[in-house]
């Protein structure tokens, strides 16, 4: 037998265990796809690229060919653009399959004012919801393919993302939700128990400093997880969890 190559490309096989799972979903999970180093950074100088590689995008860009929605939060969308969402044959493939040529993205946030340069609010870009809750403004004079949605609040002034989410599933009943962060987003998702699986890529780097950690929030989770597919490929290795009873 041929000693096992670490570092080759992610193969059929990897998409079967990461990947197909949620394409085959029937109902709407919801999935959080994040990458973190080694020691847990999510960031590294106040942004995702310097962790992601070749075998991370394409995880990426597999679960969002699936997905029927992407949620992100505002920082996320300040930091990465999010313009071209997917290339041309994978927008292919989702027409192919029935579906809308890229998922829609709903952007969580505050003071969403500020994201009003973000390249997905530009002519052509994707479909996009802004989520805000009551008493902040989104951006004036919204494009075409933009609009706003007010979403309601829990008692401590948090986003209520289980009534977030019911909305985008009303609107998206089949297929997978996607959340691709930031760690904020993360950290109320699990503590709110409305996110099913977690996929994350471990960077095969070390970060330290004061850069962001997975996960984002002042108190304690302790949710346990249930290991449901290992895989290493491209130097990077892939745990994909689903949330266990606690």
């Amino acid at each position: 037998m041929p000693p096992l190559d670490l570092h080759a490309a992610p193969t059929e096989a990897d998409h079967d265990a990461l990947i197909a799972p949620l394409a085959a979903a029937h109902d709407a999970p919801t999935v959080a796809v994040m990458v973190a180093s080694v020691d847990g950074r999510a960031t590294s100088e106040g942004r995702v690229g310097p962790l992601t590689g070749a075998a991370d995008q394409w995880l990426l860009l597999g679960v969002r060919e699936c997905a029927q929605a992407l949620l992100i939060g505002a920082a996320t969308l300040r930091a990465e653009g999010y313009g071209g969402l997917l290339d041309e044959r994978a927008k292919a493939r989702r027409r192919a399959r029935g579906q809308a040529e890229a998922p829609h993205l709903y952007v969580l946030g505050r003071d969403l004012r500020r994201l009003a340069d973000a390249e997905a609010l530009r002519p052509g870009g994707p479909a996009v919801t802004l989520l805000h809750p009551p008493g902040s403004e989104p951006p004036p004079a919204l494009p075409e393919h933009v609009d706003a949605r007010e979403i309601p609040v829990l008692p401590d002034g948090r986003p209520d993302l289980a009534a977030a989410l019911k909305a985008i599933r009303a609107a998206h009943p089949r297929g997978p939700i996607a959340s691709e962060g930031g760690p904020t987003l993360l950290g109320m998702l699990v503590e709110q128990r409305v996110l099913d699986q977690l996929i994350l890529a471990v960077s095969p780097r070390l970060e330290g400093g004061a850069e962001k950690r997975l996960v984002e929030l002042a108190g304690r989770l302790g949710r346990p997880l249930r290991l449901q597919a290992a895989v290493a490929a491209g130097g990077f290795a892939f745990l994909r969890y689903a949330f266990a009873p606690s």
